[in-house]
């Protein structure tokens, strides 16, 4: 079993080039490449590259040591250089470090400057600070199963102590004057709205394609998979560039005092007509791209006449505007049901024993789809040990699937 592949360059000069070797035909794809300060543990530069024959990438450095890392997108293999070719290597990486690497860097000359370490992708979620302690167990997991950071914005405060050793995160003071509502003297629905911020403010810091995700939340072993909406879904296949694709709600109706939870905003907005089912915002997908529907949404959550009666407009805030805004960008598309709410670990025994049958779950508001491998991620957890035994329980059982899957190829 192979530990850690990774390379820490001494740069003596003003640049280093990375010089990928490869066999005839062979190519890695799209893999990102990140660059890190040792001396300070900040990182320099996160950037997709497309790696294939022929092609080597510069960068511009000043002098001290680096440590190069290359992570495959899916995850799915070690590479490393071996004189004059780049092979795979099979074998499983431990969880406390599951990061993909490639161990061959060499310093040349030339070079091109890349002052921008913000990813172009990433997971996106905000948190009040009531919610540091839970927001927690959402940058475990993806720290265990993901390849990819997850960009945290804390509502009005700077980043907790106990964050700074987190390697996967990127922490942002969002500021955020809260509008003193009558109607609302919690803010709380201006809180639940926050996520639009944090994804507006992540594209004007160079994001390119996102996943926002609530931060109650606990990661799949799958949650990367998400991401491939945001490629797959692109350009006139879909309208990925005018809306984001949000998670359908695993119930198609939902009534609140006796209506509809979106009639009463459907009416004052004069919406005629259902576009798309029934949808939740607790994980969605989007592109830079959608910039301007963040706009729109912001704008609705702001309505003066909403904000008189917010709860009677809106009695699940984001999702009700973020729903009728879709209704009237005529929006025909969403993401499958990405999430099951979960009460303990049992829930989620219970959600991976069960048949291929759709069916709900005696919890609260939770159900099975059909096609489990949709599912992403456990939400509503709000317990911080049970929190932890899904992710003990998530990292044993991923570790036992690859064991598996490594035995089996070696006994064909």
């Amino acid at each position: 079993m192979i530990e850690k592949i990774k390379t820490f360059c001494k740069v003596e000069k003003d640049s280093v080039e990375i010089e990928f070797h490869l066999m005839k035909g062979d190519s890695l794809g799209e893999c990102l490449c990140q660059v890190t300060d040792i001396s300070n543990n900040s990182v320099l530069l996160s950037k997709n590259i497309n790696i294939k024959l022929g092609i080597n990438y510069s960068f511009e450095l000043d002098r001290g040591e680096y440590l190069f890392e290359i992570l495959d997108r899916h995850n799915s293999c070690v590479f490393k250089e071996n004189y004059n070719s780049i092979e795979r290597v099979d074998s499983i990486v431990p969880f406390n470090d599951p990061l993909r690497r490639i161990e061959a860097l060499k310093p040349l000359k030339g070079g091109t400057i890349l002052k921008n370490d913000f990813p172009q992708e990433a997971y996106i979620s905000f948190i009040t600070e009531n919610y540091v302690d839970l927001a927690e167990l959402l940058i475990k997991s993806l720290r265990c199963f993901s390849n990819r950071k997850i960009i945290l914005y804390g509502i009005n405060f700077e980043i907790p102590e106990k964050y700074k050793s987190y390697p996967n995160l990127i922490f942002r003071n969002l500021k955020v004057d809260f509008l003193k509502i009558d109607s609302d003297p919690n803010n709380l629905f201006q809180i639940y709205h926050c996520k639009i911020a944090a994804c507006k403010k992540a594209i004007e810091e160079g994001l390119e394609r996102g996943v926002f995700i609530d931060s109650d939340v606990v990661a799949r072993e799958n949650v990367d998979t998400i991401f491939e909406y945001t490629y797959e879904y692109s350009g006139s296949r879909t309208n990925i560039n005018r809306y984001p694709l949000f998670t359908r709600h695993f119930y198609d109706n939902m009534v609140f005092k006796g209506s509809e939870t979106n009639r009463h905003l459907m009416d004052y907005l004069d919406i005629k007509e259902k576009t798309l089912p029934l949808i939740s915002t607790c994980i969605f997908v989007f592109t830079k791209d959608c910039m301007k529907f963040f706009n729109d949404w912001q704008d609705l959550s702001n309505d003066k006449n909403i904000l008189e009666d917010c709860f009677f407009y809106c009695p699940l805030p984001d999702e009700v505007t973020a729903c009728c805004l879709l209704y009237k960008y005529h929006a025909t598309r969403c993401l499958p049901i990405s999430f099951i709410n979960v009460i303990d670990l049992n829930t989620v025994l219970e959600f991976e024993s069960s048949e291929a049958v759709e069916r709900d779950l005696d919890t609260r508001w939770s159900h099975i789809p059909r096609q489990k491998e949709t599912v992403k991620m456990f939400h509503a957890i709000r317990d911080i040990p049970i929190g932890e035994d899904i992710i003990k329980h998530l990292k044993s059982a991923e570790y036992e699937r690859l064991t598996n899957r490594k035995k089996g190829l070696r006994d064909e």
